[in-house]
């Protein structure tokens, strides 16, 4: 049995197939084999789950390392070695298939079209951009994706129109010029908009908002899957109400163009009609160590779905990474929040101990020092640091301890305090790492 997606996934593999020797043994085969080792374990998808060349490529690493693949192999060498496998036939003509302009055209067809705004929230790490660019961008034709990340002074002017300066012609005797004037350029979301309603049959949006017919050309457009996909990367890092300014109603799918209740505002800078076609799909991601969710500008998250991404430990292979991620994250939930965890993508890598000694040297530790910064006492808490071995993260800084206790000052009299360890750079192998991981997921006293 196969599912919907799966389905038609395998349809268009056969109808790109066909003229081609052997043509739906290719898609039986692999039907077959992913099946058989989706169902032993081993593949957590079939072939016919993945829609992007990245998704396959995983599922060809995990499929060829299984042991039924090498056996099958082994002995099809043994009786027939100068013939080929079907099945690497199969794996073949798939990512030629995932790659072809007939796959591009038809994937969106398979996509089940949600048009309310969506926001992917989580910790860092968490795969928020990855499953942005892998769930959506990928399924979409180039020319129809928009993608921007926002940043504190990312304003109005470049996400939907504003005046830029643009020189002369050259006319001093040095070859410069001096004389500047101002253009109105669109943003990133008014050429979406403008993309949305040429997909949709019009040569321009301006056409579209005073269209008579814009309700029934909306409605065939979605129906025929012509979206345009706006990505919005670190959607909280910029003033959000300063960016969308006025538009911000015209995001909702009831306010759009062709819907009953359509809203249309005049631009300041070029006094055009502008309203926001029903078949534009806006995504987003936010990271919840940046700035909490709750603070988020109320206004934003009443008109966007929000999807939350938090650490996915069965990504993690290596047990001893897991074991350390979740350690950690449990700490940090009690100490902090949820929104404050380490995602599972720092770890997705590891394979040896200094492989995690690294990623936690590297990018985890400096994550700590942002969230409890100038307080080493609770991130060795959370590294489950209790005494001053010599292969903590974190060890005596006595030279600081010493000045402390000459200077007329504030301090506590019990306070310690901590630095780096500076041996960490001086780890070369998995014999030392594993010195500095071992305390980290020992069990805390009672």
């Amino acid at each position: 049995m196969i599912d919907n997606k799966q389905s038609k996934m395998y349809d268009l593999f056969v109808q790109s197939l066909r003229g081609k020797k052997s043509d739906e043994r290719y898609a039986t085969d692999l039907l077959t084999w992913s099946q058989k080792l989706v169902k032993a374990g081993i593949l957590e998808k079939t072939a016919y789950d993945c829609e992007s060349i990245s998704e396959f490529d995983e599922f060809e690493k995990r499929f060829k390392s299984s042991e039924q693949y090498t056996t099958h192999k082994k002995e099809r060498k043994a009786t027939s070695p100068n013939s080929g496998l079907v099945i690497d036939a199969a794996i073949s003509n798939y990512r030629k298939f995932l790659e072809s302009d007939f796959f591009l055209k038809n994937r969106k067809s398979n996509m089940i079209i949600n048009l309310s705004p969506l926001i992917l929230y989580g910790p860092p790490g968490t795969g928020k951009t990855y499953r942005m660019q892998h769930d959506f961008i990928d399924k979409f034709a180039k020319e129809d994706s928009f993608v921007t990340t926002l940043h504190q002074s990312f304003s109005y002017e470049e996400f939907v129109e504003g005046l830029k300066p643009v020189l002369s012609s050259v006319n001093n005797t040095d070859g410069t010029s001096s004389d500047v004037k101002y253009t109105i350029e669109k943003g990133i979301f008014y050429k979406a908009c403008e993309r949305a309603a040429e997909l949709a049959g019009y040569s321009s949006l301006q056409e579209c908002v005073s269209a008579s017919d814009r309700k029934a050309k909306m409605q065939e457009a979605i129906d025929s899957h012509k979206i345009v996909l706006l990505c919005i990367d670190e959607i909280n890092r910029a003033n959000v109400s300063a960016v969308f300014g006025d538009l911000i109603s015209l995001i909702e799918p009831s306010k759009r163009l062709g819907s009953e209740n359509e809203m249309t505002v005049f631009l300041p800078y070029s006094k055009e009609t502008f309203a926001v076609p029903a078949n534009l799909m806006i995504v987003g991601t936010m990271n919840t160590a940046d700035r909490s969710i709750q603070l988020l500008d109320s206004a934003l998250r009443r008109r966007f779905r929000f999807e939350e991404l938090l650490p996915d430990y069965s990504k993690v292979e290596n047990q001893t990474a897991k074991e350390i991620l979740q350690k950690i994250n449990a700490r940090i939930r009690c100490l902090l929040d949820k929104d404050h965890q380490i995602g599972h993508s720092y770890f997705i890598e590891a394979k040896t101990d200094f492989d995690i000694f690294n990623a936690l040297k590297d990018c985890v530790i400096p994550l700590l020092e942002e969230y409890f910064y100038n307080d080493t006492q609770k991130i060795r808490q959370i590294l489950n640091e209790k005494d001053d071995s010599e292969t903590n993260f974190y060890v005596k800084d006595d030279e600081a301890e010493e000045a402390s206790s000459g200077m007329q000052n504030d301090f506590d009299d019990d306070k310690k305090f901590y630095q780096l360890n500076p041996k960490l750079s001086e780890v070369k192998d998995d014999a030392e790492a594993a010195q500095f991981l071992t305390h980290i997921t020992a069990k805390t006293a009672e």
